[in-house]
């Protein structure tokens, strides 16, 4: 898995109210489940709103504590990056006490980020197989998002 993290400098990096260095990440293709390129090849970078989706998706792709590479950077200075669900694989989402912990799981693997101030709703639409379907609302330090449909699939 390739690392969502962008290598910034801090001398030039712009700073929000709460000095949180600016949120930038690489842009993602949801659809195809790959990074997204401009005409010449290089990286796309997307800031703020885009930005916290691509960390979101990320971050709930990625097993907590599965890859050392994820144990660095301003919102990861606890290693706290990624989500417990392994466990969870396979599980039915209509058993209340199964979905009830997906949620607290994904509850607690998203608010490690300090760009997230509230998630204001996360609804699991299915949790079916190796395939966990999400909708939720955050409210992040550039303001509020909606996620539908979003689907994460362990590989």
């Amino acid at each position: 898995m390739a690392n969502p993290f962008i290598d910034m400098d801090a001398s030039v990096v712009e700073t929000t109210e709460e000095e949180l260095p600016y949120l930038e990440e690489y842009a993602w293709d949801f659809e195809h489940n790959c990074f997204r390129y401009d005409k010449n090849g290089n990286h796309i970078i997307v800031t703020e709103t885009e930005a916290i989706k691509v960390w979101v998706y990320k971050c709930l792709k990625c097993e907590r504590f599965l890859y050392n590479v994820y144990r660095h950077g301003v919102y990861n200075d606890r290693c706290n990056y990624g989500v417990w669900l392994e466990k969870y694989i396979g599980k039915n989402s209509n058993d209340e006490k199964t979905a009830s912990v997906v949620r607290k799981e994904i509850r607690a693997a998203i608010l490690a980020n300090p760009y997230i101030e509230t998630i204001d709703y996360l609804e699991i639409a299915s949790l079916d197989g190796d395939t966990l379907t999400l909708n939720m609302g955050l409210t992040s330090i550039y303001g509020s998002l909606e996620m539908r449909g979003l689907e994460i699939v362990r590989d």
